[in-house]
């Protein structure tokens, strides 16, 4: 816990990461069946552990699992992004969740898209 602390990792946090390598030692947790399940299930599996809520397992599932129709629709991102996007001053994980609904099999590049036009603003807008 110590070495995660210094990496900057809250407690709570360095526990998380311990237990689920520990889960990934012992064969209590198969990575490999995280990239092979559905969204649904490997979410479920992830979330099952202390530390792990809606958005790290949503964010894993696309950024380490590649499953291609994820949205971590509470992600603070996202969410600027798309109050930009359509002109609101705030939007809510269920207004994410609901223009993701769009993309329905391709959420994840809805996500990716959000998060790069933080990075480069007008330059990735659209017309609805």
């Amino acid at each position: 816990v110590d070495q995660l602390r210094a990496l900057r990792l809250s407690t709570q946090k360095a526990l998380t990461v311990l237990n689920l390598a520990r889960a990934v030692v012992e064969g209590a947790l198969d990575i490999g069946v995280l990239y092979r399940q559905n969204t649904d299930a490997a979410s479920d599996a992830l979330r099952a552990f202390k530390g792990i809520g809606p958005w790290t397992a949503e964010y894993c599932l696309l950024r380490v699992f590649g499953h291609p129709d994820v949205i971590p629709a509470a992600d603070a991102g996202l969410k600027r992004a798309w109050a930009r996007a359509t002109g609101a001053p705030r939007v809510t994980e269920q207004e994410i969740r609901r223009a993701a609904g769009l993309w329905e099999g391709w959420r994840s590049d809805f996500a990716f898209w959000l998060w790069l036009s933080n990075v480069f603003g007008e330059g990735l807008a659209f017309d609805f």
